[in-house]
């Protein structure tokens, strides 16, 4: 398959073609000539030409597009998979406050009290992982209890947005 780039109308060789495929699949420019069989110089020449850049660039946007498409759908189905596991009463409260906690970090951004964002090297954790295994069932639950009332009121403050 030969590339025509917009930018400068050059073809690019069948090598420089599967230096393309190769900088995409290996962690080093160096590894990536290698499997052509190139000379890293070779390759680092032709990352220097401007058609070769462009087909590459494009070659990079397309891999992207292909990878969030894909954690897209694991979203999807993680998202599926907390909501079962929230719901399923037979989990244990442990699990599932983490599991809400989980999600609600992952969601929310971190406010201050005046709603302005945090900064997330500043936001630290109200209980410590390491503890999680000492709270007793009945604190679990009121945690669960809490991170309900704190949903519904963030739902509610939506509503009159």
């Amino acid at each position: 398959m030969q590339t025509i780039s917009d930018k400068s109308r050059q073809v690019l060789t069948v090598t420089q073609e599967r230096l393309i495929e190769a900088l995409l699949q290996y962690p080093t420019m160096k590894a990536a000539a290698t499997a052509v069989g190139i000379t890293d110089r070779t390759a680092a020449r032709y990352l220097e030409m401007p058609h070769f850049q462009v087909a590459y660039d494009q070659a990079r946007r397309e891999m992207l597009a292909e990878i969030r498409s894909s954690l897209f759908a694991l979203a999807s189905k993680a998202s599926a998979g907390l909501h079962a596991l929230i719901d399923d009463p037979e989990t244990p409260h442990a699990v599932r406050l983490r599991a809400y906690l989980a999600a609600i970090e992952r969601v929310i951004p971190p406010i201050d009290a005046g709603g302005a964002p945090l900064d997330q090297e500043a936001n630290v954790e109200l209980i410590p992982a390491h503890l999680m295994p000492y709270l007793l069932d009945s604190e679990l639950e009121r945690l669960e209890e809490i991170v309900q009332r704190a949903e519904a009121r963030r739902a509610d403050a939506g509503k009159l947005q």
